[in-house]
Parts: C-alpha cells; structure tokens; sequence
C-alpha cells in the first residue's frame, strides 16, 4: 500500500484496538493490527467515536465533502441509519474482498445486504464474544433434580425448547405436583427483549433472500411452535428470581440503611434457580458461586434444528466503508486482511482470557466454543432502528404475540404489509 495511512472510526473502546489494558485477548487483537499493517506498509490509526454521533459526522462530511474515515466499526443495529443517508460502499464492488468466504459471518454478509449490494462484513477482528447469548445453568440444582448430565444433552443436538421447559417443570413443582414457589428461569435483560434474544436461537431469519428478492418470515410452523414455548416460559410460568426476607438481610447495606437490590445475575450467582439467560460477559458476575454455574448455547427450538443458533439481539460490531471514503481500494483490502488474521485466533483468546479467570468446569471451553461458532444477524434487526414499520413486523411482533394470547399469525398480518412495503423501499433505496 506503499505507506498508505487509513483511519478506523469505532464505536466500541475496545475493538479493533484495545485501550489499556494487558489482557491476553487484548494482546490477540493487537497482533492482528500490527502484523497486517506491517505485512501491507500501511498504518493504520484507530479513533473512538460514540455511536450517537458517528453518523452525524460522517453525514456532516459527506455534505461538506470533507474526509472523515476509511473504514466505520458501529453496532450492526446502525447499518440502517447510515444505508438510508446512503453513507456507505457497495463492498461487493471491491476486488480484494470476499465477503462469503469462513473468516467472516456469511449471516452477517446475508444481513447486510440490500439487491445485491453489499454494505457491511463483521468477523472475529470486530464483534465482542461477550455479546454472544447463551444460557447459565446451576450444575449442583440440575444434578440433584435428575436433569442428568447436560452438557450430553447439548451435544446430542437434544437441548431444545421443550427440554428446557421440562427442566422447569421439575424444578418448580414437587413430587406430588405442588408448586414449590422459587423461580427456575430468569434473564438479566427485560422480559421484552429476554424474548427476542430466545427468538433468535431458533434460527428463524426475519428476513431471508429466496430467487433474489427479500422475504419475510412465515409466521406459520416453526414461529408459531417458538411463541407458544415462549409464552410458557417467559409469561406463563414463574418467570423471574425474586428475594426472600435471608436474600434481603444479605443485601441491606446497615451503614446506608437501604437495600442494595441484585440483579438477577447476583441473585443466580447466590443460589437462585437453575437458568439464567444472559451473555458470555456474564461469566464474570456468576463464576464466584459456591455452584459451578456454566454457559451452554441457547437451546433450539426443536430436534429439527440441524445448528444452535447464538443470540446476539444486534449488539455485535460490523465494519463498513464510507462511500466518499479517501482509500476505498485500500481499505477493503485492510478488512479483509484483518478478518483473516483474526480468524480462530481472537476466538482461542476470547476462551484463553476466561480459561484464566473465570472457568470452574472442565466442559465449558467446548460449550463456549459451541456457543460463539454461529452467531445470529437479521436484515431486519439491522434495519429496524431506521425503519419501524420492518421492526414492528419483525421481533415486536414475536414479544407481542408471546406477551398476549393472540394467534402469533394474527398479530404477524396486522403488521405484514408495512414490513414488505419498507423492503421494498429499502431495495429502491440500493445503489
């Protein structure tokens, strides 16, 4: 690149580039950036942007045809915002680029792209494993309720919807059929977003490409038989660790003389329940117990399923390429460079960094190994945030079917033709 210098905006501290800091991982992400640079002569310097004003002064730049960046890292929720301004590259026009090749998310490039036109990529150089969703589970509760031994559950493709909620059932009612009163299965999101998060492990695409057009989901079979599980375990059931009068005691800070209520991740941590749905950055909050708590996937909705599916609820990072960008050859260049030489090795340090600090159980590096190798993209949800009426016939409609008892096929039509009418909008919109 004979010296070239580009400039990467992100939006997140510490990715591509850490600030500070002397983990391993951090070390990894390191090595990829200064090998790759070294390997093209180019420099590469990394600046920090908030998301909420990324796209502003990209915007600003544009109109006043001022540089602003060679390549954007934003959250994947932003793609739509910065598409509909039309502030980024068609990737797919670039000759060194190979969006669909294993050093990136195919569902991710899927994701990203409008009519052909591809607008962002994320690989291991880019997303934050501790975004990645998955389930907690209370070893010493599930073993002394029979649940036998999980993980073999996980790997015989057996862990599903309907497991989960039979696990539930034996842990909140006794033998003889009466409810026992404490909670199974809570979440550290709101029980809203906690259902879209659950949704995405089925792996059922909101938006999916068939012949070349995008199409939205059927609302029939698998969605349906995912809302009616959902509805059982987030509404139906006994949703939620709640404290009794010992948990209050522990918690009653005497010197402010008010309570320092948990979250449900300390409540998890101190004996309650058995699952927890969180992130893999929640190993850090549970690994403390006095109970091995491990991370296994987020189950399948069914045998059916052929692959976990990891939520990720648009939390990952992405990169793409400002459309009056200096470098637009070089650049492409740079990601891609950067998404091979992270590719497995990111990943091996994400598990390295917690084998270090926060693994008690000899199968959780094969569960966190599972649990980061699919995560999950949606046109849709990377859309949603810029055009409502797609959001709103997408997740919103699943947590409102689920939260109420309307026919999810109901509530999916009430909202279908806006959905399509802004794809449509969307694809006319591609350049």
């Amino acid at each position: 690149m004979d010296g070239t210098t580009l400039l990467l905006v992100t939006a997140d501290a510490g990715i591509p580039a850490p600030i500070g800091s002397s983990r391993y991982l951090d070390k990894e992400r390191w090595n990829a950036l200064n090998e790759v640079s070294e390997k093209y002569g180019a420099e590469l310097i990394v600046t920090r942007e908030s998301r909420v004003y990324m796209k502003t002064k990209l915007l600003d730049a544009k109109t006043s045809g001022l540089y602003y960046a060679d390549i954007v890292a934003f959250p994947s929720t932003e793609l739509g915002t910065f598409f509909a301004d039309d502030l980024l590259y068609d990737i797919s026009k670039l000759p060194f680029v190979s969006p669909y090749e294993e050093y990136y998310y195919s569902l991710a490039t899927d994701a990203a792209t409008v009519d052909g036109h591809i607008y962002g990529v994320a690989g291991e150089s880019c997303v934050d494993f501790g975004d990645f969703g998955c389930i907690y589970v209370n070893m010493s509760k599930a073993a002394a309720l029979g649940f036998g031994d999980i993980h073999t559950t996980v790997d015989d493709g057996l862990w599903t919807y309907d497991k989960m909620l039979e696990y539930i059932k034996l842990y909140e009612y006794s033998p003889d059929g009466e409810y026992v009163g404490d909670a199974a299965f809570s979440s550290v999101r709101e029980r809203g977003d906690a259902v879209r998060m659950m949704f995405e492990s089925t792996g059922v695409r909101y938006v999916y490409s068939e012949d070349g057009e995008q199409v939205l989901y059927s609302p029939v079979g698998r969605v349906e038989a995912a809302v009616d599980s959902l509805r059982q375990l987030f509404y139906k059931g006994n949703y939620g660790f709640v404290m009794n009068d010992e948990d209050v005691d522990k918690y009653w800070d005497v010197e402010l003389e008010e309570l320092l209520e948990p979250g449900q991740a300390e409540l998890m941590r101190d004996g309650k329940g058995v699952f927890l749905l969180g992130t893999l950055s929640d190993l850090s909050r549970v690994y403390i117990s006095d109970d091995p708590i491990v991370p296994i996937p987020v189950p399948k909705l069914n045998g059916e399923q052929a692959e976990y599916s990891t939520p990720t609820a648009g939390e990952t990072m992405m990169y793409s390429i400002p459309a009056d960008g200096a470098n637009i050859t070089e650049s492409g260049i740079f990601v891609e460079a950067l998404n091979v030489r992270a590719y497995e090795a990111v990943s091996e340090a994400y598990i390295t960094n917690a084998l270090h600090y926060y693994i008690r159980h000899e199968r959780t590096v094969e569960m966190m190994d599972l649990i980061m190798k699919r995560p999950y993209f949606d046109m849709a949800v990377n859309f949603g945030s810029q055009y409502g009426a797609l959001a709103q016939g997408a997740w919103k409609t699943i947590v409102q079917a689920a939260e109420t008892d309307f026919n999810v096929l109901d509530v999916h039509f009430w909202y279908y033709y806006g959905a399509r009418d802004t794809l449509e909008e969307i694809k006319g919109s591609a350049k």
